[in-house]
């Protein structure tokens, strides 16, 4: 019975076999022939005993008459009888051959059987392997080729050990499958390591914790770098060169930086900065610029006192810094100092309707309902609407919860502070969002601090010289700030990074950081 060399040359279909495989391989078609061997010899000696037999022990005494010669009746009766026992004995040599290449072909059968298992378990292995390597960059961290499932690598290995239990009393067999499973593990190793050079550039570097791993410099801050300072230069242009082309300019910019600011916003549960104040004043900007009521007397000062009050200030409240190769950073700059770089160009470059004289109603009375119109949204929004909402998810962030859970901040230190001398609260109390008080004391705090803003305002409007001098005094402010970041921060990050890096080359381990992701809450500047 000739073996299938279609069934061994399956055994090699799987993906990229090494050269343990084709040890295992070698060493399967090895015992295949031992075991044909033996069944041929084991064959070939039943039938050459069974021959000896036939000829030396089963031949007829002859019987002849006084001459020698045998009779007739005696010579057709002995004739008949050989006929039949020659016929018994290939009758029965047939049975044996056939028993027996029925033994060899049960044998091959159940080796084959077990191959195949194994082939098969080979297979899905790297099938498995293949699908976890697709998938580890596009989900970036948490991928399940790094994250080690127990379940199914317990899974694998019953599998594994049931093949070996059925191998047990085939010692060669055994060692075979041994050497093909230690060859399957040895190449995913080979290439988890691949793609772990890959992606990492290193073999000991989790792709999950590469991804979390801050470039200091990366090629996204390289690229926000480059075009903020070439913003700057920009916007100075068009300021002194074509100031009534601004408000396209300022379109032209904010549009894309508030689209990212949504999208970065949203991935880290601070969606709901979007509805704050500063961004109403943007967007009353966008009615201004597009909208038919634009030469309105009363919205365009609404919109000055509210740009160059609170607005332009919270620079300051907040410490919004001018760090170029953060976008997020920059952006938080823009949406606070372009509006009143627009209505600068508007005020003292513009149209008429940028030129009447202020009024009463347009310096208090109409920002005022501007912002109460604000707050009133606000409140229904974060209060009523999308209460329960905020109440299941305490990771989601509104400006209530970061006033009140900063300690550090500015706005905390002066609101506790002056609710503590008022006997509002008490000395070891302190603001909590859930509770009703804190709620009622930074909306009555944050009105204070709009109205204040608002009264020195009208006097900007009437001076150039002051209108100038506010909006220079504001973004030396930024400019500082961001180069406090840069000297006290940024500096100590890079120099912790070579420093992890020095660690790495002696002690050959990877460096935990502080950082999180790209778009990580520890890259994100305060929402203000």
């Amino acid at each position: 019975m000739e073996s299938d060399p279609g069934e061994l040359h399956s055994l090699q279909d799987g993906p990229q076999s090494d050269s343990y495989e084709h040890e295992a391989l070698t060493r399967v078609r090895d015992v295949l022939d031992a075991v044909e061997v033996a069944l041929k010899s084991k064959e070939d000696g039943a039938l050459t005993k069974d021959s000896s037999q036939s000829d030396n022990g089963d031949i007829l005494p002859s019987t002849s008459d006084g001459s020698g010669e045998p009779s007739k009746q005696e010579a057709g009766a002995s004739q008949t009888n050989g006929t039949s026992d020659r016929g018994s004995e290939a009758s029965a040599r047939a049975l044996k051959r056939h028993a027996l290449f029925h033994e060899l072909a049960s044998s091959r059968q159940r080796l084959f059987q077990l191959l195949t298992k194994l082939n098969s378990l080979t297979k899905n292995a790297h099938r498995s392997l293949d699908e976890k390597m697709h998938g580890a960059y596009a989900r970036f961290s948490g991928s399940g080729m790094f994250r080690g499932d127990k379940s199914r690598a317990s899974g694998t290995e019953t599998k594994r050990n049931r093949i070996l239990s059925n191998l047990k009393d085939n010692p060669v067999l055994k060692r075979t499958s041994a050497a093909a499973i230690r060859a399957g593990d040895e190449a995913r190793i080979r290439s988890l390591k691949l793609t772990r050079r890959m992606l990492t550039g290193r073999t000991d570097t989790r792709v999950r914790d590469y991804v979390k791993v801050p470039r200091v410099i990366r090629t996204l801050d390289k690229y926000s770098f480059t075009f903020g300072v070439l913003g700057i230069t920009l916007t100075e242009y068009v300021m002194l060169c074509r100031p009534e082309s601004f408000r396209w300019y300022y379109a032209m910019i904010m549009s894309p930086l508030l689209v990212m600011r949504w999208v970065m916003y949203r991935q880290v549960k601070w969606q709901y900065f979007l509805i704050d104040f500063c961004y109403w004043v943007n967007g009353l900007c966008f009615l201004v610029i597009a909208g038919p009521w634009s030469r309105s007397p009363i919205l365009w000062q609404t919109l000055f006192i509210s740009a160059n009050g609170p607005l332009l200030i919270a620079i300051l409240a907040w410490r919004n810094s001018f760090v170029f190769h953060s976008v997020d950073k920059v952006t938080s700059v823009y949406i606070h100092l372009f509006p009143s770089l627009f209505t600068w160009c508007e005020r003292w470059h513009g149209d008429e309707a940028a030129k009447q004289p202020m009024t009463l109603d347009g310096w208090l009375m109409s920002p005022l309902k501007f912002y109460m119109l604000w707050q009133i949204f606000y409140l229904v929004q974060t209060e009523v609407i999308d209460r329960k909402k905020l109440d299941d998810d305490p990771t989601i962030k509104t400006s209530l919860r970061w006033l009140a859970q900063d300690k550090r901040s500015a706005p905390n230190k002066i609101a506790l502070k002056l609710c503590r001398s008022m006997r509002i609260m008490d000395d070891k109390e302190s603001f909590d969002h859930h509770n009703f008080k804190t709620k009622v004391v930074f909306v009555a705090m944050q009105l204070l601090y709009t109205i204040l803003c608002f009264l020195p305002t009208g006097l900007v409007y009437q001076s150039f010289f002051l209108h100038s001098a506010l909006i220079i005094f504001i973004f030396a402010a930024s400019v500082w700030n961001g180069a406090n970041y840069y000297i006290d921060v940024f500096s100590k990050s890079f120099e912790s990074k070579y420093a992890d890096h020095s660690s790495e080359g002696k002690e050959g381990s990877t460096a935990e950081t502080k950082e999180g992701t790209v778009f990580g809450q520890d890259n994100l500047s305060k929402p203000h």
